[in-house]
């Protein structure tokens, strides 16, 4: 009896310890200040290559009713191709927006914690979902550090988005990613586009020191290419007054480098 009792009271203190802690907001997990830099990669089965990932927060601000925040971020981007051993990078800026920002980030979640090897002791917020046909998604909130772990796997593939390193002011975690210039260097050769969210017009700032010139091409968000640019104009300038209000997609490929640049742009009314 009394084994049984300790048992009980280590599941008890188990349980207490998992859920002592309440599921954490969207503004407690997208909680970022400009500077802020995450390594990731991605890797699903179909691809023979994963794709490594490099993301600076370069701007932060809120909508003028402060009910959605918005971040502006450098991304580099790169892989390798498998039937030549080429290498193929991607550099752009990206655009995410957060909306209900006192809400929970999940309505549920299977274990809230801490552990000090993990995250410098960061809240983590951990569900595991189970679909039809043997598919299972286990997924990975950090407090600070957004939506950057999940492992889907089903009969048909195998998914992994792995969190490697981040750097917040002076707190830094995990081993980064190396770069160098002849890769196109994270922070540099980048295009930004602006204002983002835009009504009419839209602008691409290019690096004074590396003039691109390329087809530039939009796509809606179901993929679908909307409108192809011969050329991208001198002054930057696209008019996108006659687009829907709603996300759509850039690409833009350079072409003295070969790099391809692509990012997401906001259409409002």
């Amino acid at each position: 009896m009394k084994i049984v009792f300790l048992l009980l009271s280590f599941f008890v203190f188990s349980l207490e310890y998992v859920y002592s802690q309440n599921i954490s907001t969207n503004r407690q997990i997208y909680d970022y200040d400009i500077g802020d830099e995450f390594h990731y990669w991605e890797h699903c089965t179909q691809n023979l290559m994963p794709w490594w990932y490099i993301s600076k927060v370069t701007n932060k601000y809120y909508s003028t009713n402060l009910d959605t925040l918005f971040y502006e971020f450098d991304v580099k981007a790169w892989t390798v191709d498998a039937s030549n051993g080429n290498k193929i990078i991607n550099l752009y800026n990206d655009t995410l927006f957060y909306v209900d920002l006192d809400s929970l980030v999940r309505d549920s979640m299977d274990t809230i914690y801490t552990d000090s090897n993990w995250y410098n002791g960061r809240i983590i917020n951990n569900i595991t979902t189970y679909y039809p046909l043997f598919e299972i998604r286990s997924e990975t909130y950090i407090e600070g550090c957004g939506y950057f772990f999940y492992h889907q796997i089903s009969p048909f593939f195998d998914c992994w988005k792995k969190f490697l390193y981040y750097k917040k002011g002076n707190e830094v975690w995990g081993t980064p990613l190396s770069t160098s210039r002849e890769e196109g260097t994270f922070g540099t050769n980048s295009v930004k586009v602006y204002p983002n969210p835009a009504k009419n017009l839209i602008f691409f700032n290019r690096d004074i020191n590396h003039n691109i010139s390329g087809k530039m091409q939009i796509f809606n968000a179901m993929g679908i290419l909307i409108n192809l640019q011969l050329e991208l104009p001198d002054d930057g300038e696209v008019n996108i007054s006659d687009l829907y209000p709603g996300i759509y997609f850039y690409k833009l490929t350079d072409e003295k480098s070969g790099i391809q640049y692509s990012g997401k742009f906001i259409k409002v009314e």
